[in-house]
């Protein structure tokens, strides 16, 4: 046969040669696009590196920020205490704020004067319209109404109406639903604190009571505590750890007098020990561990071992402690609850005012409560015989867990007050470990996915539904139930305003931070 002629040879050529340049336009154009994408990538990466950095800078000034806000209340504290001594050495009697007119108020006292100067400043702190929450309206909405009378006391709330400025409250109402224009400012401010010298700060800046005493913190103030701690820990056996307690319960029964002496005729809310066993416990490598607890206690090498590996826990946060502890070691709480009996009878008999509130930590069925309740009223009967006297006390549960929260009915039964530990309540809602949520919480910022650190600033939406959800059944069960907050919330001005809109009594905060709360609880009334 013959080949092909030489025109259908060029033409084959060109055809191919065709082919040829269409494909290296399309691998160029492939080349291009890869090249851009690889841009587009890098810029991304850049841009979310950035959000990143600007994100944890942010963090930074925030957290500056928030320690020059509590430097300046200390300044403030500081230069308030400096002037009343001053006036105090001079003999001169303590100024009225320039708002408070004569006629007013006849019985205005030192402490209002303080804690609307305190308010004065912190508004200052705040920058805060002057014209938002004048002294005047402060000094009104806040008000404590105490009837010692019989030993029992009345927390007092004001019901403020949004008419103007000049409207005056109305005291001693008791009502927790309030809806439109109508707000409830329950004017118990409480404040967090263990050392009695936290509660002297704290009444100072104007704190109407405790409601969060972190007991745990005791254990830590000397060697000879902690090593009497750690022997109750290490203990094999209910003889042993009775022989630890003892030794315990003169140092609890002193710090609780201290505390009640410094609070006197105001509350004191008490939490009974809630943090997971093995925190009292040295820290180090195992042997060193081991070696200073032998050191403490009459154990052998391999006892203490043993015990510290039973301790030892995947997730503390959600294992063996608060009530849990209470009720697999009911000598510890009945410590507890002797100490605190004993010390209030002691103070009481001094002539001083105490109003005790225990609270049962981390509740999540009624039958935990109940065990608890049970071995607190035997301890009050004993040390009430004993002493033969009696005292008027309250026991309470703190609302930490989601499923409490949601038979709140039932736990009410029990409680005479709730207590919404918001710190644990977020981490269990949220499924965020708190010692854990920094390493995506700025990835999570940046990208829009939470709008704040939920640890700071309540979540409204989940969080905030539980406290509405249990405070609305617990006062299903019992309508005078008493509710309130402790947590990093408590001193967050946005977190007040919903506690107080929620029916909530009161809120609690750190000492230094109980002004900062104070004109938050003024401003979600106005």
């Amino acid at each position: 046969m013959a080949g092909p002629s030489p025109a259908d040879a060029e033409q084959a050529a060109a055809a191919a040669k065709a082919a040829a340049d269409a494909a290296a336009k399309e691998k160029a154009a492939a080349d291009a696009a890869a090249r851009e994408k690889e841009a587009a990538d890098a810029a991304a990466h850049q841009a979310r590196a950035a959000a990143l950095q600007r994100a944890v800078d942010a963090e930074a000034e925030a957290a500056a920020a928030t320690k020059k806000r509590d430097a300046a209340a200390q300044r403030i504290q500081a230069a308030l205490d400096r002037a009343a001594a001053a006036r105090a050495e001079a003999g001169a009697p303590l100024q009225r704020p320039p708002e408070q007119k004569d006629g007013d108020s006849p019985h205005l006292q030192h402490h209002d004067f303080h804690s609307a100067m305190m308010l004065h400043e912190a508004a200052a702190i705040l920058n805060l319209h002057a014209q938002a929450v004048s002294i005047q309206n402060i000094r009104s909405l806040i008000t404590t109404v105490l009837d010692v009378n019989s030993s029992n006391y009345v927390k007092g709330m004001t019901i403020a109406k949004r008419t103007g400025p000049g409207v005056g409250p109305e005291l001693g109402k008791k009502d927790h639903a309030f809806s439109g224009s109508v707000f409830c400012s329950h004017s118990h401010l409480s404040f967090s604190a263990h050392p009695s010298a936290d509660a002297l700060a704290g009444r100072k800046n104007g704190a109407e009571g405790i409601l969060l005493c972190r007991t745990e913190h005791m254990f830590f103030s000397s060697d000879e505590r902690i090593k009497a701690m750690r022997q109750m820990i290490m203990a094999d056996t209910a003889e042993q750890r009775q022989e630890a307690l003892g030794l315990l319960l003169p140092y609890q029964k002193t710090d609780f007098e201290g505390i009640f002496r410094a609070m006197d005729g105001l509350p004191v809310t008490i939490r009974l020990l809630d943090p997971p066993l093995h925190e009292f416990l040295p820290e180090g490598n195992i042997e060193d561990v081991v070696h200073m607890l032998s050191c403490h206690t009459k154990s052998t090498h391999e006892e203490i071992l043993a015990r510290v590996e039973k301790l030892s826990e995947v997730n503390p946060m959600l294992g063996f402690r608060g009530c849990r502890l209470g009720i697999s070691y009911p000598e510890l709480t009945a410590m507890q609850a002797r100490a605190i009996f004993e010390a209030a009878i002691a103070v009481n008999d001094q002539g001083l005012q105490v109003f005790p509130e225990i609270m049962v930590p981390l509740v999540g069925t009624p039958q935990e409560l109940g065990q608890q309740v049970s071995v607190i009223r035997q301890v009050a009967d004993k040390v009430f015989t004993n002493a033969e006297t009696t005292i008027r006390y309250k026991l309470g549960s703190m609302i930490e867990v989601p499923r409490a929260a949601l038979i709140a009915d039932e736990i009410a039964e029990l409680a005479e007050f709730f207590s919404f530990g918001t710190n644990d309540l977020t981490q269990m809602t949220f499924g965020y470990s708190r010692d854990d949520i920094g390493k995506f919480l700025p990835i999570y910022m940046s990208q829009g996915i939470l709008q704040h650190d939920p640890f700071e600033v309540l979540d409204q939406k989940a969080v905030g539904e539980l406290v509405k959800i249990a405070t609305e059944r617990g006062r299903s069960s019992r309508p005078d139930l008493e509710v309130g907050i402790c947590g990093e919330h408590g001193g967050e001005p946005s977190s007040v305003a919903f506690f107080a809109k929620a029916g909530l009594d009161y809120v609690s905060c750190s000492p230094f931070r109980v002004p900062i709360a104070r004109l938050a609880a003024a401003q979600a009334v106005l």
